[in-house]
């Protein structure tokens, strides 16, 4: 073994040797948890230093999601991180549901609340003692996002976490309140990390993360360049957080991470090293410059993060993993043959020219040539994929007249219409004469210039507002209008709809539902028209399309003023069932009338600040209040009543909504 001369200190020279210790825990078999550091002083003495006595490590993975895409590669890297980290002396440990220690067992798929319960269990019992290293590897999608203090925070997405918009828009603007709303819950934050982090008393723990995210606000990125040398300043107390990409790159299911952080265990960070190469050392920060080399050579995507935590105290030290030199892996033999390739010859060459491919033809050639080779179930895996992508592509931008059905619960089904591609002027035009009422004129609806908006991609949408019998089969039962009418559209919070579309979503069946976004619904409104009922500028018909404020319900009630009532009877003074009125010729019925209707949009006063694309506005400062479309049968004649009628609304206020659906990843498979 080559000793590593440390620069001087305190005007001495510190010389390193090692030897190792076997330690036995609970009946297992001897292994190798550490050794001691020979400190050699000038004047001939030398003094022992305990490194670690004991290494514990929790391995998690989170392979299947309900609402993200699965990961099957998780599973294969929890047994082959396992196997690495056991030739370290590392327990691999874990806690059952009465807390007691798990050997050799990684966790998978877990929630928020089974991931706190096992840390919190992991630093309490393995955690407070000084002889111990500890080390957490996490396995599964990670998340980053904006906070309204500017602060970036990454995320470790839990297996029941809702889908969230892609990393590029939220990192251009905050997270709105709705949406933390959702996602805190069923997610942990790199804050919580930390504060696992600060909890530990053991000297050294290594976090590592094989996911994407941000993690500048919990650490300082370390650079890739280790130290050359290894001193006293080693042993010193250490949070040390390695991550597989930064927040904007996407890490691949088969993880080029876990391959280089396995080999590099094996020795070959060690044999890398050009400064000290085998001399039995292998720093955190030498194997995270040997997995950023190894990862580049696989991927020029992804670049993988190391750093210390922003705490003085817990910064100085550094981890350290001991091989045995006698058997180091050159890191010029991985280039040459990397051991699954001299197992299976040629399997490895197939397999990475079809990985990417969307062709089932591929994989099924590569199943025929190897129906038992190590990549054959992410093969079936990518194959059945494509094929459920295949049979979805029937679904996707309907024609006008389609329709579809979906079954959400015990015997109670959602009834959808094919909306086609198009466009369309969103808003009221300008010019349009309103027609007068009596001797008073109809107030104009103010919503700023109508603009051309592209609805690139047909969708499906709800063929009536979402009624009780529906929301009580997935949600508990919510007081409200007309308790007992189940047919009756449901009234509910803009929050509490997207617990109910959650809930639609955890069927993971490759359909994504949501609510429309204020184009959307203007433009299923609309039906091709272009006046200002989709019907025609006069509301003389209006009662025939919708349930409104008519005579009916003037004369129900001596109360109710007769002031701005439509010169009509629907025979619903109250809440109509829905589709009891004349749909749109789209199909679709109550666009106007029964309820107000949610859109997914955040409110902006006009029209101007929205996309002319069809999204979802969600560039404003008031991110409270939420886009309110249609009208209801307390909406007066006088008021604004029409397919670009529009107000707004807090997230917390009640009103009914229409679901969209559209085709999104393709079902899970299993």
């Amino acid at each position: 073994m080559n000793p590593r001369l440390t620069p001087p200190l305190l005007s001495s020279v510190y010389f390193f040797t090692l030897f190792l210790q076997p330690f036995t825990l609970h009946g297992q078999t001897p292994t190798y948890r550490g050794g001691e550091v020979r400190v050699h002083y000038p004047d001939g003495h030398t003094r022992s230093v305990s490194l670690y006595k004991n290494s514990y490590a929790l391995l998690i993975g989170n392979s299947d999601y309900t609402n993200w895409n699965d990961l099957p590669g998780i599973k294969q890297d929890m047994n082959e991180v396992t196997r690495a980290l056991k030739k370290h002396g590392f327990n691999i440990v874990s806690f059952d549901s009465k807390g007691e220690t798990i050997f050799d067992q990684p966790l998978f798929n877990l929630t928020r609340q089974e991931f706190f319960r096992q840390m919190e269990k992991f630093v309490n019992v393995f955690g407070q003692d000084e002889n111990n290293r500890l080390l957490i590897y996490y396995a599964g999608h990670g998340y980053t996002a904006l906070l309204r203090d500017g602060r970036k925070m990454g995320y470790l997405v839990m297996r029941d976490a809702p889908t969230m918009p892609a990393v590029k828009e939220v990192l251009s603007r905050p997270l709105t309140a709705d949406e933390l709303t959702l996602f805190v819950p069923t997610s942990v934050k790199m804050d919580e990390i930390e504060t696992f982090a600060k909890n530990i008393t053991s000297p050294h723990a290594l976090f590592v993360f094989d996911s994407c995210f941000a993690g500048t606000i919990l650490f300082r990125d370390g650079g890739s360049k280790p130290p050359s040398y290894i001193d006293a300043e080693v042993l010193r107390p250490v949070r040390e957080f390695l991550t597989a990409g930064n927040e904007l790159q996407a890490v691949p299911d088969e993880s080029y991470f876990r391959k280089a952080f396995v080999r590099g265990l094996e020795g070959a960070a060690d044999a890398a090293d050009s400064d000290h190469p085998q001399d039995g050392y292998i720093l955190a920060s030498e194997l995270y410059a040997y997995i950023r080399q190894e990862v580049a050579g696989y991927s020029q995507k992804q670049t993988p993060v190391f750093g210390k935590i922003l705490i003085p105290e817990l910064a100085r030290g550094d981890f350290v993993f001991v091989v045995d030199t006698g058997t180091v892996v050159s890191p010029r033999q991985r280039t040459v043959s990397v051991p699954v390739t001299e197992r299976n010859g040629g399997e490895v060459e197939f397999w990475e020219t079809i990985r990417d491919s969307t062709d089932l033809n591929d994989f099924d050639k590569f199943l025929e040539s190897y129906p038992n080779g190590v990549y054959a179930a992410t093969a079936k895996f990518k194959r059945d994929k494509i094929r459920a992508a295949l049979d979805f592509m029937k679904y996707k931008n309907p024609k006008q007249g389609t329709s579809l059905t979906r079954t959400i619960g015990s015997g109670v089904t959602m009834e959808f219409v094919g909306i086609p591609a198009g466009e369309f002027m969103m808003g009221p035009p300008p010019e349009r004469v309103l027609k007068p009422l009596g001797d008073r004129v109809l107030r104009p609806i103010q919503s700023g210039k109508a603009r051309k908006v592209t609805i690139k991609n047909g969708f499906w949408m709800g063929k009536y507002e979402v009624t009780r019998k529906q929301w009580n089969v997935l949600m508990p039962s919510q007081p409200g209008l007309n308790e007992k009418c189940d047919d009756c559209p449901i009234s509910v919070s803009w929050l509490k709809v997207q617990q109910f579309i959650q809930k639609l979503n955890e069927k993971n069946d490759g359909f994504e539902y949501r609510l429309p976004t204020e184009a959307e619904w203007e433009y299923a409104a609309r039906a091709n028209s272009k006046t200002r009922y989709y019907w025609g500028d006069s509301p003389d018909l209006i009662c025939f399309f919708g349930n409104v404020y008519d005579e009916s319900l003037s004369k129900s009630n001596e109360y109710m003023s007769s002031e701005g009532v439509f010169a009509c009877d629907d025979h619903y003074p109250d809440l109509a069932p829905v589709g009891k009125f004349d749909p749109n010729s789209f199909g679709l019925y109550d666009m106007i009338g029964n309820v107000e209707e949610w859109c997914e949009d955040v409110y902006s006063r006009e029209y101007k600040d929205a996309p002319v694309d069809g999204t979802a506005n969600r560039q404003t400062s008031n991110s409270d209040d939420r886009v309110i479309r249609g009208s209801s049968y307390l909406s007066r004649n006088d008021e604004g009543v029409g397919s670009a009628s529009r107000r707004r609304g807090p997230a917390t206020s009640s009103f009914t909504f229409v679901v969209v659906l559209s085709i999104g990843a393709p079902p899970r498979t299993q």
